[in-house]
């Protein structure tokens, strides 16, 4: 994210959009959901990717479903965007948030099956510790608990002009 974050600002690198816009969609994909902000907010914002209003509205309502980061508010992007948008339009990005909310559950699925090969490793190579493998694993695991699906899905074109 903070690759990202210098491309996007042009600090201590050129600004370069689409290198921003490379390494946010990189933890993206893990549900970040400041990334998710960021992506959107350069999908919306005089740059050098395209604007996508569709997607931008996917990538908030992710951002949004995923909560709140001391520094932005997707929900008051996300509503502004709604006012914009025709009903048809929210039902695509609708639809589009949603594959990307599976697309990172597919993708914590497949890193935690990747930590857990790590973790029967280190298992295996264990001499000695102060504490049981029941332990260590709950500690590890307690931490990589993905969050419940989110309700990405506004009301039924409530906000539509």
């Amino acid at each position: 994210l903070q690759l990202g974050n210098l491309y996007r600002i042009g600090e201590m690198v050129p600004r370069n959009d689409q290198l921003a816009m490379k390494w946010y969609e990189r933890v993206g994909k893990y549900g970040l959901g400041e990334a998710h902000f960021e992506i959107a907010m350069l999908q919306l914002k005089k740059s050098a990717i395209p604007t996508n209003m569709i997607s931008a509205y996917a990538h908030l309502s992710v951002a949004t479903s995923l909560g709140r980061y001391k520094d932005y508010s997707a929900d008051y992007e996300l509503e502004k965007l709604i006012k914009e948008l025709t009903t048809k339009q929210i039902e695509n990005g609708q639809i589009l948030a949603k594959k990307m909310w599976e697309r990172i559950q597919e993708n914590l699925q497949a890193d935690d099956r990747r930590v857990w090969r790590d973790v029967m490793d280190k298992i295996r190579m264990k001499k000695s510790s102060s504490i049981s493998i029941e332990q260590w694993l709950e500690a590890i695991f307690h931490e990589r608990t993905p969050p419940p699906p989110p309700n990405i899905y506004l009301p039924e074109a409530t906000h539509c002009s």
